[in-house]
């Protein structure tokens, strides 16, 4: 996993993301939603990690009054806060902690952490949710998302390559410190007009199909965009296909 290549990919697509990125908007949407019940409407100290451009924090903004909430993502977003919170709120204090959510030091005492598409990135997940365990108080909550085995099958299937995602077992293991409230899985389906239009979506979104060495000449993508036609080909379109794990946690 290389961090500095998927930080360089992200901000390239920040002013593309919220165009394409219609299955993160829904999930951060599905998160705020799911969490109601388990959150005061009332919540001093939130930190949410992987902020983006804003999908999730805007969702929660417009749900929740919180007095401090802290935003982290790898690409330093302090200078978009705007667009991150979007209409004025003058009752909560904000925070950016830019950085790699493995390496730096999480605020204390906090009531919530929420993440939304962002831990399928992270190297050692285990020692990354004990993190979060302790910055959070006792019966403090943790909401988030990653994606299952089967995620972006259409390109791991022609590629040959693609993240390694935990099935949901391995990750019920890995949340230990945790009491498992909820979990659930939900599977997508989009519609492209091309395999090129499926390329450039997740260029857009920064989710690149290939790794850093890999160069597309002439002959390589007629052929991928040949037989991505001929195995996912439906009515005219092709596929992408989204395997979603959502989790309701709370602190032992």
């Amino acid at each position: 996993m290389n961090k500095a290549l998927i930080k360089s990919r992200f901000a390239k697509s920040l002013d593309t993301y919220e165009q394409q990125a219609d299955v993160q908007l829904h999930i951060a949407q599905v998160l705020v939603r799911e969490a109601r019940p388990y959150l005061s409407v009332y919540c001093d100290r939130l930190l949410e990690i992987g902020c983006g451009t804003g999908f999730l924090t805007r969702e929660l903004l417009s749900d929740l009054s919180i007095q401090q909430m802290y935003l982290n993502d790898l690409v330093d977003m302090s200078s978009r806060m705007e667009q991150l919170i979007g209409l004025d709120h003058k009752h909560t204090e904000f925070c950016f902690i830019p950085g790699d959510a493995e390496e730096i030091n999480f605020p204390n005492h906090l009531q919530a952490v929420f993440s939304a598409s962002s831990i399928q990135w992270f190297l050692d997940l285990p020692s990354f949710f004990s993190k979060v365990n302790d910055a959070l108080l006792p019966e403090g909550m943790f909401f988030f998302n990653t994606f299952g085995p089967v995620n972006l099958n259409e390109i791991k299937t022609l590629m040959g390559e693609g993240l390694h995602y935990p099935d949901a077992d391995e990750l019920s293991k890995m949340l230990s410190d945790f009491e498992i409230l909820e979990m659930w899985d939900e599977n997508l389906v989009r519609y492209f007009e091309s395999p090129r239009a499926v390329l450039q979506h997740l260029k857009e979104t920064g989710v690149t199909a290939t790794h850093s060495d890999f160069r597309w000449t002439k002959s390589n993508l007629i052929a991928f965009e040949n037989t991505y036609q001929d195995q996912f080909g439906c009515e005219g379109k092709v596929t992408l296909s989204w395997q979603i794990y959502y989790f309701v946690c709370r602190k032992k």
